[in-house]
């Protein structure tokens, strides 16, 4: 679980970080390493915020838009 939080605290995408535990793990592909992985609450709350930042990001518009600038 530390390796998946420290992709999250980098800002990578959890995608991309399983296929590199997994191999780290000795697993033949990714799938097998879920079963390994316990949602924590820290993890819950890293993936809780990067969800919020990239939703406000889609429907919020940006300062330059808010400011008469261009869309």
């Amino acid at each position: 679980m530390a390796a998946l939080r420290r992709g999250y605290d980098a800002g990578l995408n959890a995608q991309a970080v399983l296929p590199r535990l997994a191999r780290y793990m000795g697993h033949a592909g990714a799938q097998f390493t879920h079963y390994y992985l316990k949602f924590t609450e820290p993890l819950r709350c890293a993936a809780s915020d990067r969800f919020r930042q990239h939703l406000a990001a889609a429907i919020l518009p940006s300062a330059d838009r808010q400011e008469g600038g261009e869309p």
